[in-house]
């Protein structure tokens, strides 16, 4: 399939997904279905009712979030099924993405950095609100070298077995 209309069809599956249970899903629905009337009355009907069933799932759901990260993968196939049979559809759809997306709540944003420090220091970011969680789990015993390739056979063995354990 070509990239672009791959990433138009993940972008599609997204907004319609993201749009559920929200104010923006009058719009999203509507437009949705006009895209479909090229398959036909019987198949926009479909998905229609597709758009329907799976909006009141995410609406119901004590967890909205989880409900449209496992619808999210059927619309993109369903997208990318659209565009591959109707690649002239795709300038439609861009313009329906794009009166649909800043009507949609901001979304928040959660990121999670793992640092791995050899040596004795460990390097990261901060920000507004972030939190710092160190777990030290050098082995005394035998320190290991922060640089370089293993000095002996020992060392090497060591070496392998713990990148086996992790």
């Amino acid at each position: 399939m070509d990239p672009t209309i791959a990433t138009l069809a993940m972008t599609a599956a997204t907004t319609i997904v993201g749009a559920m249970a929200t104010s923006a899903w009058e719009t999203t629905r509507t437009g949705v279905t006009g895209l479909f009337r090229r398959r036909g009355a019987v198949e926009q009907a479909a998905i229609a009712a597709q758009l329907d069933q799976n909006a009141a799932l995410v609406l119901r759901t004590a967890d909205p979030e989880s409900a449209r990260r496992s619808v999210t993968p059927l619309w993109q196939l369903q997208m990318e099924d659209f565009l591959s049979q109707h690649p002239e559809a795709a300038q439609e759809l861009q313009t329906l993405l794009d009166r649909i997306q800043p009507q949609l709540p901001q979304a928040q944003e959660n990121w999670v950095m793992n640092i791995v420090g050899l040596g004795g220091i460990t390097v990261g970011t901060m920000g507004p609100g972030s939190g710092v969680h160190i777990h030290n789990s050098s082995n005394p015993a035998r320190p290991r070298p922060t640089t370089g390739p293993a000095t002996t056979a020992d060392d090497a063995r060591a070496d392998t077995n713990e990148s086996a354990d992790r």
